[in-house]
């Protein structure tokens, strides 16, 4: 069985900002090593500018094992340079080191441009997308299914179109079928971006929630702008530059309570992601209440 030590050797060679490099890694390690092998991985993971906590500990939870093993971490690592054959507890030189220090930069470097040139390329085709979508079927079965109002989007063919905005500029578009499925553009920026319900009114009261449907619901409940962040590691993405747009708003975290996924024992990202925004943010937070008999789904 190959040692921790020597794991944690190979993946210095190996950059971690590639999300399936970096789930690949996970699964190689918790197949040979089980929970034991966590540290390793998320200290490797947090060498990544993209590393987020939450995202890492849900990936974590998330692998059973089996499809990949060890191998697959020691065949990428030597692609990387890494000599298998090196002793387990002989120092790097500083040539090697320095060597794999240029190339993993030069890794960040390139996935880097790769990234913004399909954000660009989504960019571009989310406006002219929206250009030419039109106003919703207020019978669209969405719609009918959430009881709620087509406010601030259009529809293209069967699908609803949200826009999302960065420097309220249309840079993605989450599209949502019938039956709820959702997706967005491939390549397309979602990180800091958000989709608007309602005008933000200076002074009045700015919420950030989750996902559209919820922002429609809490619209109609409160009166007040919602910027969706599309997800829960989002909404601090999403609150930081809200905060400096608008400094006269007082900010409010509508958190998701993800009531089943906590009972299964996988935690519950919404109540932490929404707690997290908001202790960093120093802004005002508000959670759900089901009643006792209330449905898990």
């Amino acid at each position: 069985m190959l040692s921790l030590a020597l794991i944690q050797e190979a993946l210095q060679c190996i950059p971690p900002q590639d999300r399936q490099i970096w789930l690949k890694m996970a699964m190689a390690i918790k197949s040979e090593f089980g929970n034991a092998g966590r540290d390793v991985w998320e200290t490797w993971s947090q060498q990544a500018d993209n590393y987020k906590p939450l995202d890492a500990a849900k990936a974590w939870r998330s692998i059973k094992g089996g499809a990949i093993g060890i191998g697959t971490l020691i065949h990428e690592a030597k692609l990387y340079g890494w000599k298998r054959d090196l002793p387990q507890h002989a120092p790097m030189s500083l040539v090697e080191r320095n060597r794999i220090k240029i190339m993993r930069a030069e890794s960040s470097r390139l996935a880097e441009i790769e990234i913004l040139a399909r954000q660009k390329a989504a960019t571009s085709k989310a406006q002219k997308i929206w250009k030419n979508s039109y106003l919703p079927n207020l019978n669209h079965s969405y719609l009918k299914a959430k009881q709620i109002k087509p406010i601030n989007i259009r529809q293209i063919a069967d699908s609803l179109v949200v826009p999302l905005l960065e420097n309220r500029v249309i840079v993605n578009l989450q599209f949502i079928q019938p039956n709820g499925t959702k997706r967005f553009l491939s390549g397309g920026k979602v990180k800091g971006c958000y989709a608007l319900v309602g005008d933000v009114i200076s002074g009045q009261t700015l919420y950030i929630c989750e996902g559209w449907a919820t922002a429609v619901s809490i619209y109609a409940d409160q009166g007040h702008a919602v910027a969706c962040a599309m997800n829960a590691s989002n909404l601090l993405h999403v609150g930081q530059p809200l905060r400096i747009e608008y400094p006269k708003s007082t900010l409010v975290i509508a958190g998701d309570n993800d009531r089943l996924s906590e009972l299964n024992g996988k935690g519950n990202t919404g109540v932490d992601a929404a707690t997290n925004a908001a202790a960093i943010l120093q802004c005002g937070m508000v959670l759900p209440v089901f009643p006792l008999d209330a449905p898990l789904e």
